[in-house]
């Protein structure tokens, strides 16, 4: 029975080789390999790699609290590209440190670089406020009636694949506008006169939610009723540009809302297009990309500014003088698809032909190293 199991464990080793294109130097190294496969934890090694390498410029923080600062943003003279870009670090409205962009005053929570493999852009997560139908909605608000926050002037603009614009009360229309004119709009009827329910599928009962154009900068919400005849006031009504993954509708609690200040929303970012920042950034070709293109998994749109990114095979930030830095794909396996040997090249890697090595190796696990003599 000993034998029998030994015979059946060679053979479906056998067949395990069998499967793959020998490219390799020995057993031992499908050993050694095995035990790399056998010791993973399921986290991505790309995102460990890219953590090592550095993402602001030299001598400058790169976290504030829990929050990476990645350069063109920086903390301190020196440390950033322009005053938009900005950031200090400052009380938060919970009591924790946290960091702010210091030009526009919003509360951030994380800075991301943009990531073509992931077709993600770079993105800023803020705190954004919301707007009330009448002072007297907001005595919760310390700071009183909050100004309209512009990005004009920016490489940021309010994404319009993450962001949704909503509006919460009754009997009323809620209306977005930038500097030029209205650009979007809903209306909010509500079931029971003029009292919301707390909770709404957002599809104009006490609750309603539409879409933002592209490369929006700037926006004013203000409200009107519906019906000026109505025997309904149409009450305290609210309305933000927020995060669409963040409320849910028929899920969101909506009394809840009424008493917040701000809600999470998210910016994208670049660098302005006029200039040659990025070439300049990163004389070495290959290594980087830069685009006037969206590469977020919607589509591609036209931008207003210009984002760089690393180019396959590289990680970092492109942002910063020789910030792309390789990947050595051949560190863990799920970074590559050789089945024995693997050598790492810049941006790439290869798995040398070694079929003949292989196939005796094989002989060597199966039959020892004298009987692959015998076989000579």
């Amino acid at each position: 029975m000993e034998l029998e199991a030994v015979r059946h464990e060679q053979q479906i080793n056998q067949e395990r080789h069998a499967t793959f294109e020998m490219d390799g130097i020995g057993a031992h190294d499908v050993a050694f390999r095995s035990a790399e496969y056998e010791a993973a934890d399921g986290s991505s090694r790309v995102e460990a790699l890219a953590g090592n390498f550095p993402v602001a410029k030299a001598h400058c923080t790169d976290k504030c609290g829990d929050v990476t600062i990645p350069f063109p943003f920086g903390i301190g003279a020196g440390c950033f590209l322009d005053d938009w870009y900005e950031v200090v670090c400052q009380q938060g409205r919970n009591g924790t440190v946290v960091p702010w962009l210091k030009k526009i005053r919003l509360e951030v929570s994380n800075i991301s670089l943009p990531d073509e493999r992931e077709r993600t852009d770079g993105l800023i997560n803020v705190s954004f406020p919301i707007t009330y139908s009448s002072p007297n909605c907001i005595d919760m608000v310390e700071e009183g009636p909050i100004a309209p926050t512009s990005l004009v002037g920016s490489s940021f603009i309010f994404s319009q694949t993450l962001n949704m614009f909503t509006a919460i009360g009754c009997h009323v229309i809620a209306l977005m506008s930038n500097t030029k004119s209205t650009i979007v709009g809903c209306k909010s009827k509500c079931r029971n006169g003029n009292s919301t329910s707390r909770f709404s599928d957002c599809s104009g009962v006490d609750c309603c939610q539409n879409t933002i154009p592209s490369n929006l900068q700037a926006l004013d919400i203000n409200f009107q009723n519906i019906d000026a005849s109505s025997i309904y006031d149409s009450g305290c009504s609210y309305a933000f540009l927020g995060d669409r993954y963040w409320f849910i509708p028929n899920a969101t609690d909506l009394y809840s809302l009424s008493t917040r200040e701000y809600v999470p929303a998210l910016l994208e970012w670049g660098i302005p297009n006029n200039t040659n920042i990025g070439i300049d950034l990163n004389p070495i070709y290959g290594v980087y990309n830069c685009t006037w293109l969206s590469s977020d998994a919607y589509g591609y749109n036209e931008l207003l500014y210009l984002q760089c990114y690393c180019s396959s095979g590289f990680s970092g930030n492109p942002y910063l003088v020789d910030g792309c830095q390789d990947i050595n794909e051949c560190e863990d396996p799920r970074l590559n698809s050789c089945p024995w040997r693997c050598v790492n090249m810049p941006g790439h890697y290869s798995c040398p032909d070694g079929n003949r090595i292989a196939k005796l190796a094989m002989i060597d696990e199966l039959l020892g190293v004298n009987g692959r003599k015998l076989l000579s």
